[in-house]
């Protein structure tokens, strides 16, 4: 790229980004790169060919510059990084510069047939796939799907950001958590009876449930595990058997409330209150706050694979 390519491609980049391409003349574009008209063309054919480059620099500064190397320095695991797009997305908004997203604005001035609009789709299928990729990475099922769902809730952010509302950033990311919890790769299941019952035993918004009780649980309840750890001590010198744990699977149940199963048995409970994360356990023990749902659901997993060890002290059988 010519030094005179490069002056006419950088002026003409923030006036086709704030104001579109109908928006600004050529004449502009000379004044502000300090060029002739005979040098322009010897550049670029027309305004379309030069507005064509200024959208593959703004998926070089935008795309690849801020969204996706910003979440992936933002975001420590790919469930962070997915929702690090938002952060990245509130401190845009808050600039006083802020220009919304050009390739939509090319869009819908120019029309899906025109060869901007087309190249402005092809750029926003580019964001889409970089999605696609980050869902794969934290695997989520039907990675693509929720690439559209996240990618809709970051264009509608975009327009509400442009109409007046600097907060649609963070409101974005609060059900951008949502869809991760719907789209985790252990399938979700409905709420059980028991699981309303545990909900109905709760106090308002105290994210604790009255104490328990403590009752020895029947025989034929007890799991492999809990029934082998408490035999008398063996001849046998040999290491026990590994107990293979499956996951906790996770259910949204409100828009603030999420339920674990953990091995046929209800996990605990969290809740989303002044934005921290509330786990609580199914024996109505606080677990604690944390700063992300995955967190909270990470502590009451890791209680509830041993609670077997717990069991066997507490019932003293």
């Amino acid at each position: 790229m010519s030094d005179l390519h490069d002056r006419i491609l950088t002026a003409a980049y923030p006036l086709f980004v704030h104001r579109g391409v109908r928006g600004v003349s050529l004449y502009e574009v000379q004044d502000a790169a300090g060029v002739s008209a005979s040098e322009f063309d010897l550049e670029f054919p027309s305004r379309d060919a030069l507005a064509e480059e200024c959208l593959r620099l703004r998926e070089r500064e935008w795309t690849i510059g801020k969204i996706a190397e910003g979440a992936r320095a933002r975001g420590v695991t790919p469930e962070g990084r997915l929702l690090a797009i938002f952060d990245v997305f509130d401190e845009w908004f808050h600039r006083d510069d802020y220009e919304a997203c050009t390739f939509v604005n090319v869009l819908l001035e120019m029309g899906r047939e025109h060869p901007l609009g087309r190249a402005s789709v092809e750029y926003l299928v580019h964001i889409r796939q970089l999605l696609t990729a980050l869902a794969s990475e934290a695997e989520l099922r039907d990675s693509e799907e929720f690439a559209l769902s996240v990618h809709l809730l970051m264009k509608g952010s975009i327009v509400s950001a442009a109409m007046g509302d600097l907060g649609a950033a963070l409101r974005g990311k609060e059900m951008a958590r949502d869809l991760i919890a719907r789209h985790r790769t252990a399938p979700l299941r409905a709420p059980s009876h028991t699981d309303v019952d545990w909900f109905d035993a709760c106090q308002p918004d105290s994210g604790y449930l009255p104490a328990p009780r403590e009752e020895k649980p029947p025989a034929q309840e007890r799991s492999v595990f809990f029934a082998e750890s408490v035999q008398p001590t063996a001849t046998v010198e040999a290491e026990p058997e590994a107990v293979v744990t499956p996951p906790v699977v996770w259910s949204a149940v409100r828009h603030d409330l999420w339920v674990g199963n953990h091995d046929g048995e209800f996990a605990g409970m969290v809740e989303l209150i002044h934005g921290a994360y509330w786990a609580t356990s199914r024996h109505g023990r606080p677990s604690g706050s944390y700063p992300t749902l995955r967190e909270a659901e990470e502590a009451l997993e890791w209680e509830q694979i041993h609670a077997g060890h717990e069991d066997t002290t507490i019932f003293g059988v």
